[in-house]
């Protein structure tokens, strides 16, 4: 018993040596970046009457860590919705204002006049994703891709 116990120790020893040696400044890397690197700001979406949401995808990688800023100018209610996307991410932070939420899920967003929020997520799926207002129609649909 005493033998088996010792050579576990001894085991465990070089494996963690071996892993200090070979990983160890690559987990140092990642510790200093975080796990998915910097937050790439995505350019901000106007969600407005006068001209379309976006007109053309929004590229994405699945594993990277973005934010995104919706900005509405009042001049509709605007409610986005989009399960398929909000079910193929990661949501680390909604703010609006100076209130930062993290939920657990996200349904839709709802604009009732003019104001601004900033979502900062990371896909974990790849595929084609949508947050549109119920109403439907291109202009006020705003499609991902991740790849």
């Amino acid at each position: 018993m005493t033998m088996k116990k010792g050579i576990a120790t001894r085991l465990t020893a070089v494996l963690l040596l071996a892993c200090t040696g070979v990983a160890g400044p690559a987990l140092a890397e990642g510790a200093k970046r975080g796990l998915v690197g910097k937050r790439i700001k995505l350019p901000p979406v106007e969600l407005t009457l006068r001209k379309p949401f976006a007109t053309e995808p929004i590229r994405l990688e699945a594993g990277k860590y973005y934010q995104l800023k919706l900005v509405s100018d009042g001049t509709d209610e605007f409610v986005l919705v989009g399960p398929s996307f909000f079910r193929n991410i990661w949501i680390n932070e909604i703010a609006v204002e100076d209130v930062e939420i993290r939920p657990f899920g996200v349904e839709s967003f709802e604009f009732e006049g003019e104001g601004e929020l900033s979502i900062t997520f990371v896909p974990i799926r790849g595929g084609v994703f949508e947050l549109r207002t119920p109403r439907g129609g291109e202009s006020e649909t705003i499609t991902f891709v991740v790849e």
